[in-house]
């Protein structure tokens, strides 16, 4: 990373671990380390954090992970007497996975997206500091 951009992550690497596994700072952290590898491989003067399609992708992944925790589905299937209860539950249960299925496909996205732009980063980060006469340390 250092190679692409100096400053590199804005917080430690203890913050990634901590990003995963405390649940509010899930919240945020883990976007926070995707928007600054994204901000990497862009050019200088154009550097910025975020994009609306990580913008998307992050909601679209918390709404997908949290949908189970709002709602019954599965213990309404199980309790389901009659078809119509259990059609109901299972519209649940398939709205659900649709959700997952949009998370999953706005994070190949994303990955596909950044692995580009790093790679074509790292890239033109040698021949920037070349063309700087600095040195990379």
């Amino acid at each position: 990373m250092s190679r692409i951009r100096r400053q590199g992550q804005r917080r430690r690497r203890v913050w990634l671990v901590f990003g995963w596994v405390i649940p509010v700072a899930q919240l945020f952290v883990p976007k926070m380390f995707v928007n600054d590898l994204w901000a990497a491989s862009r050019p200088k003067p154009q550097r910025r954090r975020g994009h609306p399609l990580l913008t998307a992708w992050w909601l679209s992944v918390l709404v997908a992970g949290n949908a189970y925790a709002f709602n019954d589905a599965s213990k309404n299937l199980k309790k389901a007497v009659t078809a119509t209860q259990a059609r109901d539950a299972l519209r649940q249960i398939m709205f659900i996975d649709g959700l997952d299925i949009c998370a999953a496909a706005l994070s190949i996205v994303v990955v596909w997206q950044l692995i580009r732009r790093l790679e074509r980063a790292a890239a033109i980060a040698p021949a920037e500091v070349w063309a700087t006469g600095q040195t990379t340390s």
